[in-house]
């Protein structure tokens, strides 16, 4: 979703930034280009989230969301990092608004309903 190109040039001058002296004007251009690209990083997120959900929500009358406790994973880092990159919760927030806007019902499924465990045929 997020480019690893910006994700690497991010990492490159976060790099660059701590090797510059703090208040000198070399410090503030390069704080001002990490800015920059911590927000691009926030706008093609942005960007695809709302794509997904609006294809989502027209291509679909109803949508089966599963609750997630997210809390329980943030003790894995990489875990941690690849919930915040998705951005579940924002998601989440953009099918429901758009599914009352075009009249579409989304079920918030129970965290702990099992669905891989029910059988198809007799439930």
């Amino acid at each position: 979703m997020v480019k690893e190109k910006t994700e690497k040039r991010i990492k490159i001058i976060q790099k660059s930034l701590l090797r510059k002296q703090k208040q000198s004007k070399n410090y503030e251009r390069t704080r001002q280009k990490l800015a920059k690209l911590y927000e691009k990083i926030s706008n093609q997120r942005k960007d695809f989230l709302h794509k997904l959900s609006s294809k989502i929500i027209h291509e679909n009358q109803v949508i089966v969301l599963e609750d997630l406790q997210v809390k329980n994973m943030q003790q894995n880092h990489k875990l941690a990092k690849a919930i915040t990159e998705v951005s579940w919760a924002e998601f989440r927030r953009m099918l429901e608004y758009k599914a009352r806007w075009y009249g579409r019902e989304i079920i918030i499924a129970p965290q702990n309903y099992a669905s891989s465990q029910t059988c198809s045929e007799c439930g």
